[in-house]
């Protein structure tokens, strides 16, 4: 959960989270590779599972530029 208790954001608060345009976070939410539900025509994705990408995120890029 956030420091809200929230346990779902929007794709544009996940957008903004990643670093994403809302377009390409909405791809990701319905091809299966965001960890999301829907509701209706809208996505919702789960916290826990948004903190989790971003940490493997930033561990790729550091891996790319010879970090660790």
């Amino acid at each position: 959960m956030d420091k809200d208790g929230k346990r779902w954001v929007t794709v544009p608060e996940a957008a903004r989270l990643l670093g994403l345009s809302r377009g390409r976070t909405w791809e990701l939410a319905a091809r299966g590779e965001l960890p999301a539900i829907r509701s209706g025509t809208r996505y919702y994705i789960d916290i826990v599972a948004l903190d989790r990408l971003s940490v493997e995120q930033a561990a790729a890029r550091r891996r790319e530029h010879g970090g660790r």
